[in-house]
């Protein structure tokens, strides 16, 4: 059976399953599964973008559902590429000087950026960020990674399943089949990165 929404894929978790007593468990073996996405994936189709992020402050809050940055790009004249810094570094850098001006880094804690300089007005960013997948729900049936790769949500599911069901054997099996799938898609994310199609990529690999 194709699985195209959320109705279908636990329709075929049962059917993979061959057990019809787990309508209750099964959204939260989907649940448990896109947790682990968040953590592990990080392909193009998950890249939102923001070209008016407003920088006006030490400290910015994160964009709903942000994962990670991609890009961050300040729109000032020229423009700059910001850097990220880690928190200690950037700590240890405000300690020895402090100023305000054109932020050049950033880093990330307590759910916000932290920029330095202290920026001396209003600019705006154009910020390219890794975001959470949309939760499959009655009010939410599919998502790119579903409608892309149904798979990689099924493989993960029975994964998530096989503990509960206290069967180890299968539980390496389908997680086996979980690990190629997720390599395929960061093969096909690498793939997108350098503009290079399949048979190309597997030449230059030759």
């Amino acid at each position: 059976m194709a699985i195209t929404n959320y109705g279908e894929l636990k329709t075929a978790t049962e059917n993979w399953l061959d057990r019809s007593d787990l309508t209750s468990q099964i959204p939260e073996f989907v649940e448990l599964a896109e947790a682990r996405f968040d953590r592990v994936i990080r392909v193009p189709d998950m890249v939102a973008r923001d070209d008016t992020f407003t920088v006006d402050s030490q400290y910015e809050t994160l964009p709903t559902g942000f994962l990670g940055v991609e890009r961050f790009l300040l729109n000032s004249s020229p423009k700059v590429a910001m850097e990220y810094m880690s928190p200690a570094r950037l700590s240890a850098r405000r300690e020895r000087r402090t100023a305000t001006g054109r932020p050049g880094y950033y880093t990330i804690s307590g759910g916000n950026f932290e920029f330095f300089p202290d920026p001396d007005q209003t600019y705006t960013a154009a910020l390219l960020y890794y975001k959470r997948l949309t939760q499959l729900s009655a009010d939410e049936d599919t998502n790119w990674l579903l409608t892309n790769n149904p798979d990689i949500y099924l493989f993960a599911t029975l994964v998530e399943a096989s503990p509960y069901l206290k069967d180890p054997e299968t539980t390496a099996l389908w997680e086996a089949r979980l690990q190629r799938a997720i390599s395929e898609l960061a093969l096909d994310g690498e793939r997108q990165a350098v503009g290079q199609s399949p048979s190309m990529r597997f030449q230059a690999i030759g």
